[in-house]
């Protein structure tokens, strides 16, 4: 049986080859990892290397991640299993440059390399206490980063922070921002290049969403966020706002529907905030279909980056079974046949 389980895991190794080495962590008592830890998965990694976390009941805590191109793989924070067990983390620390985060559940990110290029995709940052999901906290930190398709879901402060540095060449998008006290995206990123914030849905009761110099703001849905702030030097298009105590859109720009319901697919109306049981998939008759500036719907399946997926399952092949199909008594020499099922999650 061990030789089986070895060969299960040369074959997920094999979907993730194109991310270089790949090394396995569990922190469960029966570990099917390579590691039982991250920080020994990290210490026997080389740059661009790739650790898959397995699902698990237990956190793997707070971590630094100090190795340049490191990819950091997890279940998604919603996975379509039987057993659907995610990757938890309370804090990441990300102090080197080029790293990649896909399919994580945790508390907050925080980004202190000065080149950190960072990319967190379909992550849950489950914000528990009064700070933000993600913290750019150097200079240079929020610089060419690509921030997508992920669920922002605290009640508090549920969000971005760039704490007064730049977010040059920066893009976040296809992002559910569940928030209802403080800023969504904030405090005076002081961008010398233009941050993008497009294709995203702002759900909550904030006053003012945004805190931003130099941003370009499109094709994103504000229900009850409103979107308004300091935003000097940006420009709001192709944006719809509904239920916000103020439906007026805080920069100048075109094509915006002030007070106009975008029509989801699935969505309780008034009060309601995030929930994996609702669909933001616009409706038919949508006034937000096949007219953002790209042409392309507005909301987070819109747009040409990843779109958002309710599991969040990173989007590589997965193997999900596999069964012996030859008798499981072989001679020395002789040949195991196995029948294998997987899939990708767009």
């Amino acid at each position: 049986m061990k030789k089986l389980y070895m060969i299960f895991i040369i074959m997920c190794g094999s979907v993730l080859a194109s991310f270089a080495t790949v090394r396995t962590v569990c922190n469960m008592s029966y570990s099917p990892g390579q590691f039982t830890t991250f920080a020994a998965a990290l210490a026997a990694s080389a740059v661009n290397d790739t650790i898959y976390i397995h699902g698990s009941s237990i956190s793997y805590g707070a971590i630094t991640v100090n190795r340049a191109g490191l990819v950091v793989i997890g279940a998604g924070h919603n996975p379509a299993k039987t057993v659907p067990l995610t990757s938890i983390f309370s804090l990441i620390t990300v102090s080197a440059a080029g790293c990649q985060f896909i399919g994580l559940t945790l508390d907050q990110f925080l980004v202190t390399s000065p080149s950190a290029a960072v990319t967190i995709r379909r992550c849950k940052l489950q914000i528990t206490n009064t700070t933000f999901g993600i913290n750019f906290n150097a200079s240079g930190a929020g610089d060419n980063a690509v921030i997508e398709g992920n669920v922002f879901s605290g009640l508090n402060f549920a969000g971005i922070l760039f704490n007064g540095f730049t977010a040059s060449n920066t893009v976040i998008r296809n992002n559910i921002f569940n928030c209802t006290t403080a800023f969504a995206i904030g405090n005076n990123s002081a961008a010398t290049t233009t941050l993008q914030i497009i294709n995203n849905l702002f759900l909550g009761s904030n006053s003012n969403t945004f805190s931003l110099i130099n941003a370009l703001i499109n094709n994103n849905v504000f229900y009850r966020s409103s979107p308004q702030g300091l935003l000097t030097g940006c420009a709001m298009n192709n944006n719809i706002s509904f239920q916000c105590s103020n439906n007026n859109f805080g920069a100048a720009g075109s094509n915006n529907l002030v007070g106009v319901n975008p029509l989801f697919t699935s969505f309780p109306g008034a009060g309601a905030l995030f929930d994996y049981s609702h669909d933001y998939h616009l409706a038919a008759g949508s006034p937000g279909q096949a007219n953002g500036t790209d042409g392309t719907d507005r909301g987070v399946y819109g747009g040409f980056g990843a779109k958002f997926n309710m599991s969040g399952e990173p989007a590589i092949a997965e193997v999900t079974n596999f069964s012996i199909t030859s008798p499981t008594t072989i001679s020395p020499g002789g040949t195991l046949t196995i029948s294998v099922t997987s899939k990708r999650v767009n």
